[in-house]
């Protein structure tokens, strides 16, 4: 239980500055920070100094959490903290049951252990991003590092490496985009939240013990659309959604697209809103090109990574060769072996802890 307490102390400083400093929504400050945190990490790993930037990050929420303990001493602002632990409650109550559901829990879905929870060990042996040469998977570096940035910061802050980690850093993405929905209605927040959840395990399985991101997309895309329509303040809105927007790209590659599209849907509403004056619009629309030069920002330094480093993209890599060297199946006892391992988990494996089939999800 160290795991919940050493990240609610440390999140909890991002969120409290979040709210504090930039004055965002404290229900919407959980996924700006993990938001926040995420994009930092790429830049650090891109940058070669991942270990540095994720301990300085370490210690910041930490020293950030400080903060907001002072500020509880104050009893003038008690009133003004309120909100901040409302959202800390559900917080806590969710990671709770997120992290009972993880344990003993073990990789199970096959790109798991081929790619979403093998990178990050990678991360923490490695503490860099993966180099030519390494024994990953080359097809699969071209794909953006995903979650796994997000595993290491918890990884490094716990001290250890584990499975368990995993799906406990990944739940933590995923509670920060259910708290957007946090109201002073705790009813409301609730049928919300469980609505959400029941969705979501019904179109994408096990949702709390997967480490596939597809889900992830999903619901921070849902969560910025909500943010933007429930925000009154067209310029706080939109400074709460740029950093969301840009993270959408790190999860995955295809997120760049829906970030893009987010940015042009927001850009149309805004220059069509007749109760925004000039100078607003104007403004807006300076925040909008700035999130969107950042989102294509980060597209080109891993495109430039990915050269550098000499990484073929997964659909260059099907040519006559590679076809050919799939038929090794027939020939080599090895090859085939896990040929047929792998069928079997495919078909009739257990994909998650729901006990259904990879190929029904």
């Amino acid at each position: 239980m160290i795991d919940i307490f050493l990240t609610i102390l440390c999140f909890s400083g991002f969120v409290y500055a979040s709210s504090r400093w930039l004055k965002i929504d404290p229900s919407y400050a959980s996924l700006f920070s993990i938001s926040f945190i995420g994009v930092l990490l790429f830049l650090f790993a891109l940058f070669n100094c991942l270990q540095t930037g994720t301990s300085f990050l370490i210690l910041s929420g930490f020293v950030l959490c400080i903060f907001w303990g002072a500020a509880w001493l104050q009893k003038k602002n008690h009133k003004r903290l309120i909100p901040l632990f409302r959202v800390l409650i559900f917080f806590l109550i969710l990671i709770t049951i997120s992290f009972i559901l993880t344990v003993k829990m073990t990789f199970t879905i096959v790109d798991d252990y081929v790619y979403w929870g093998i990178i990050g060990k990678y991360l923490y042996i490695y503490n860099h991003l993966p180099v030519a040469g390494c024994p990953l998977d080359s097809r699969t570096l071209a794909y953006t590092p995903g979650t796994s940035l997000i595993h290491y910061f918890f990884y490094l802050m716990t001290g250890k490496y584990s499975v368990q980690v995993s799906y406990f850093a990944q739940n933590i993405i995923l509670i920060s985009a259910l708290l957007v929905f946090v109201k002073e209605n705790y009813k409301k927040t609730i049928a919300y939240i469980g609505i959400l959840v029941i969705l979501m395990t019904v179109l994408s399985g096990s949702i709390f013990t997967k480490l596939q991101v597809d889900y992830l997309l999903s619901i921070i895309s849902f969560s910025i659309f909500w943010i933007y329509l429930s925000e009154k303040n067209i310029h706080l809105k939109l400074l709460t959604i740029s950093m969301p927007i840009c993270f959408l790209f790190l999860i995955k590659e295809i997120g760049l697209v829906l970030g893009l599209f987010i940015l042009i849907l927001v850009l149309f509403d805004i220059f069509a809103d007749r109760g925004i004056d000039k100078r607003s619009k104007l403004k807006a629309m300076g925040i909008l090109f700035l999130t969107g030069a950042v989102l294509l920002l980060l597209k080109a330094l891993w495109v430039k990574h990915v050269s550098a480093m000499g990484f073929m993209e997964f659909h260059n890599a099907i040519n006559w060769e590679s076809i050919k060297k799939a038929f090794d199946i027939f020939s080599d006892k090895g090859a085939r072996k896990g040929f047929f391992i792998f069928i079997k988990a495919f078909i009739i494996g257990s994909a998650d802890r729901l006990n259904t089939p990879y190929l029904l999800w």
